[in-house]
């Protein structure tokens, strides 16, 4: 995946919402934080409304479906803190004046939701383990009740290690 030379199928010209979810599970799948976060990053410039994912359509691959279905949960939580903290996807830019700043700051804050899709995709009845190569952890999740396990992954009977999405 790093080696990768289109960040869409190749042919198309143009990234989208569901190209950027695909690549996050991938980055999610094979535990590369750096290339997840990059992912996250480029989502939130691109300005995309979490809530503009449209469905992917893996009901045949119940695993994957769910995965796929908790990732606008991590967006919503990363891009609603960075909103919360005073940021905006609307800004033109990340560097602004003193004003530009000010202006933005006093304009209403524009919350990301949810794809109406996740709420559809169930839990799945075995629970998926998601292994994680964390610094300085050598064992693996064994239970939801570890308070490094993502809360996102376990509303669909997940295990996982909550992923790095909270940055400035």
């Amino acid at each position: 995946m790093r080696y990768r030379k289109y960040r869409a199928p190749r042919g198309v010209f143009e990234d989208t919402p569901l190209y950027s979810l695909y690549r996050l599970y991938e980055w999610i799948m094979v535990d590369h934080t750096i290339n997840m976060r990059n992912e996250l990053e480029m989502f939130w410039w691109n300005r995309w409304p979490v809530s503009s994912i449209p469905d992917p359509g893996e009901q045949a691959d119940s695993e994957r479906y769910a995965v796929l279905a908790c990732i606008p949960a991590l967006l919503i939580e990363s891009f609603n803190d960075r909103i919360e903290k005073g940021l905006r996807r609307e800004e033109p830019h990340s560097i602004l004046s003193l004003e530009e700043h000010l202006q933005l700051a006093a304009t209403p804050k524009n919350l990301e939701r949810e794809p109406a899709w996740t709420e559809d995709v169930p839990p799945l009845e075995t629970t998926l383990y998601i292994p994680h190569s964390q610094p300085g952890r050598t064992s693996q999740l064994t239970t939801f009740d570890d308070p490094e396990a993502s809360s996102a992954f376990r509303k669909k009977n997940i295990l996982a290690m909550e992923p790095h999405i909270h940055f400035i």
